[in-house]
C-alpha cells in the first residue's frame, strides 16, 4: 500500500455524509374518522341559542315558533357535546332562524294588539 492511496480513500464521516439526520420519507397515512371530526383549535365556537329559544318557549310562543326552536338548540348541544360540529352548526342556523321568526312574530302581534286596544278604548270614550 502506498502512502498515496490513504488520502485518495474516503473517511467514514464523508462515506457518510454530514452528522445531521437526513430527513426520511414517511409512510404514515393520517386519516380522520369521519364520524368524529377534529375541529380546529382556532374555528369559531358553535352557539346553540339555547337562552334565546328558551325565552321564545316559555314567552314568545307564538304559532309554537319558539318551541320548535328549543327543540333544535337541544338538538344543537347534543350534537356539539358528540364532537360533530357540521351537524351542531346546522341544528343552531336552524335554531336562529326559528328564534328570528318568533320573535317577529311576537312582536308584532304584540304590537297589533296594544295599537288594536289603544283603537279601541281611545274610539270608545271619545264624544
Amino acid at each position: 500500500m502506498e502512502p498515496g492511496d490513504l488520502e485518495s480513500q474516503p473517511k467514514a464521516d464523508e462515506a457518510m455524509g454530514s452528522n445531521q439526520p437526513q430527513p426520511s420519507n414517511s409512510t404514515v397515512v393520517n386519516m380522520k374518522n369521519p364520524a368524529h371530526p377534529q375541529t380546529h383549535p382556532y374555528s369559531k365556537p358553535v352557539h346553540d341559542h339555547i337562552i334565546w329559544s328558551l325565552f321564545n318557549a316559555f314567552y314568545l310562543n307564538a304559532c309554537c315558533l319558539g318551541f320548535l326552536a328549543l327543540i333544535f338548540s337541544i338538538k344543537a348541544r347534543d350534537s356539539k357535546g358528540g364532537n360533530n360540529t357540521r351537524r351542531a352548526r346546522k341544528f343552531a342556523s336552524t335554531a336562529r332562524g326559528l328564534n328570528i321568526a318568533a320573535t317577529l312574530f311576537s312582536v308584532i302581534l304584540l304590537a297589533a294588539g296594544v295599537a288594536y286596544y289603544l283603537y279601541v278604548t281611545v274610539a270608545h270614550f271619545t264624544p
